[in-house]
């Protein structure tokens, strides 16, 4: 049974549609509906509701910017001598920048994470903007750690519905990263710009705002979908008010030879949504969504006894707010 029925947060049908959402965010009510066995006037109620209760937040496009020609940054921070006051302004004024496109609070070893995408031709700009963002906080941070992504694996949430299954995972699993740019038009990047901010736009409503029709509208989303820059449309879900939590979790490894291994098992598990690969925190870094700490020492411990002799430590940390998504640069590597 879903959990959110023992908790008396959501009932199966709102877990369905959550799910629904989550795995392709821009489905027509008529095609939920259908999927959830429900009226569509009940599965667009539903929807409203949980907007309103702030369970779902957002709804986002995935877009791979690789394939735009853009290298992806992200930064940890470790905060000292700052105040809750001190800490918030730094995450403000990362919110703000148009540099990043993600920024989140950690607790744990970070205390705030946040990502850039950046063009060659703007890797200048981008370092004068974090001189001068250290000049102005840097006696507040103790660490930064900065790498490079180099992919990203970003999974449905396969722990709404009992019914998920490891094809869905697949079907539905977003890639990022180590692709060819690909030539898209003016036109084409401010339907992307539209579609970062919110997924289920109406056709019509979005070729208005591109100004062409909305057969015109339709035939480039679907070729920025088979030229696969559009990976997937996302629903930004409050997890906290569902009663989980989000943990990033670094492993580092003994045995370098179950790497695959380990990658093919926590791809599959369903409380994992990201999977990280990066120039180089951890061999391995995986985001989850588990009920409680004991459920994440369950998930990890349950690691250490599949691949014993495998893993050699673990590195976890909670994220417990996200302030900024958006995978959208402009032409200059800033974000509208």
């Amino acid at each position: 049974m879903v959990i959110f029925l023992l908790c008396n947060m959501l009932d199966a049908k709102d877990a369905a549609i959550l799910y629904q959402l989550d795995v392709n965010a821009r489905q027509s009510l008529g095609e939920i509906a259908k999927k959830v066995r429900l009226a569509k006037t009940v599965v667009g109620y539903r929807i409203a509701r949980l907007q309103k209760e702030g369970i779902i937040e957002q709804f986002y496009t995935l877009i791979d910017v690789a394939r735009l020609g853009y290298t992806t940054y992200r930064v940890y921070l470790q905060f000292q001598n700052s105040t809750a006051k001190e800490e918030q302004l730094i995450i403000d004024d990362l919110v703000k920048s148009p540099w990043t496109s993600w920024v989140v609070r950690f607790e744990g070893k970070y205390n705030c994470g946040a990502v850039c995408m950046v063009k060659e031709s703007a890797q200048a700009q981008f370092y004068d903007f974090w001189m001068r963002f250290l000049e102005k906080y840097r006696r507040y941070i103790e660490v930064q750690t900065f790498t490079i992504y180099v992919k990203l694996f970003h999974f449905p949430s396969s722990f709404l519905t009992s019914k998920a299954t490891r094809d869905d995972r697949e079907k539905y699993c977003a890639t990022f990263g180590l692709a060819k740019e690909v030539a898209i038009d003016a036109v084409d990047r401010k339907l992307l710009t539209f579609l970062a901010r919110d997924a289920r736009m109406p056709l019509i409503k979005l070729a208005a705002r591109c100004g062409i029709t909305a057969p015109t509208a339709r035939r480039k989303l679907q070729r920025l979908k088979q030229l696969k820059v559009i990976q997937g449309f996302k629903t930004n879900i409050n997890i906290g008010k569902l009663k989980y939590y989000q943990y990033k979790i670094d492993i580092q490894l003994q045995d370098y030879q179950k790497h695959k291994s380990i990658i093919e098992y926590v791809d599959s598990h369903p409380n994992v949504i990201y999977r990280d690969v990066s120039l180089r925190l951890a061999d391995i870094e995986i985001e989850v969504q588990v009920r409680s700490t004991e459920e994440l020492r369950e998930l990890i411990e349950g690691l250490r006894a599949r691949f014993p002799g495998a893993i050699g430590r673990f590195e976890y940390y909670q994220l417990t707010q996200i302030f900024k998504i958006s995978y959208m640069p402009t032409e200059e590597g800033k974000f509208l």
